[in-house]
């Protein structure tokens, strides 16, 4: 079994390791196969199973994190990630390194303890465990302190060679739909969609967390008009 220094060198090494050693241990434990759903922490035995948990948590309105970093549904997204992938622990660091970055650049020049400061905010929800997030931050410092000790711990085992859909509706042969749903809503640009993701619940929620995001799609579109652009999209044909 790997330690968390040995995956954090392979799958991480720009980030200081003992900022990321804190932030697993608070948000997972330091376990990768953890679900946390609201303030209960999880451990599943197989990411099949974890994704089922999240996908239910998040369906009757829950916060859930899940795997080694402890990402949300709106950071696994940003990372380019499933839900399934998002137990992969090579995968969780890697999307946790680059949120880590993303979020020290916007306070580029300033001292490494305002730089992490702002770091460490991106993981913070007010999900029951913490009163503030100033009260968060000081579990974080306290993690740090026992980081050297954390990192060289053997994790415990991933259990994920099982076969894990992405996707809990994908576990039996796919058949030719029956029917298809198609939302288009002019004027919504799809950096609004992870902006306000947090507010999504029910059924919408359920399409961006299960389905698949696509950052880069283009269609041929003769003008601007609503009528043409739809039937590109539902027909294939080109307008």
């Amino acid at each position: 079994m790997a330690t968390f220094e040995t995956l954090a060198a392979k799958c991480a090494a720009g980030v200081a390791l003992d900022l990321l050693v804190a932030i697993a241990s608070v948000e997972s434990g330091v376990d990768p196969l953890a679900v946390r759903a609201g303030a209960a922490l999880t451990r599943v035995a197989s990411t099949g199973e974890g994704v089922a948990i999240a996908v239910g948590a998040a369906d009757q309105g829950r916060e859930v994190r899940i795997g080694l970093m402890g990402l949300s549904e709106q950071q696994i997204r940003a990372g380019g990630l499933t839900l399934a992938e998002g137990f992969d622990p090579c995968a969780s660091l890697i999307a946790a390194a680059g949120m880590i970055e993303a979020s020290r650049g916007t306070v580029r020049g300033q001292n490494a303890d305002t730089t992490d400061r702002v770091a460490i905010r991106a993981w913070w929800r007010p999900d029951g465990r913490f009163a503030s997030i100033a009260a968060f931050e000081a579990a974080i410092v306290r993690e740090r302190g026992s980081a050297a000790v954390i990192a060289k711990r053997e994790m415990a085992p991933t259990a994920v060679k099982q076969p894990a859909p992405a996707n809990p509706v994908e576990t039996a042969p796919r058949e030719k739909p029956t029917l298809i749903v198609m939302f288009l809503v002019d004027q919504l640009r799809a950096d609004l969609l992870d902006k306000y993701g947090d507010l999504w619940t029910g059924g919408f929620k359920r399409v961006r967390t299960q389905g698949r995001d696509y950052v880069n799609a283009t269609h041929e579109h003769a003008v601007t008009e609503t009528a043409v652009g739809h039937a590109s999209l539902s027909t294939g044909v080109y307008p």
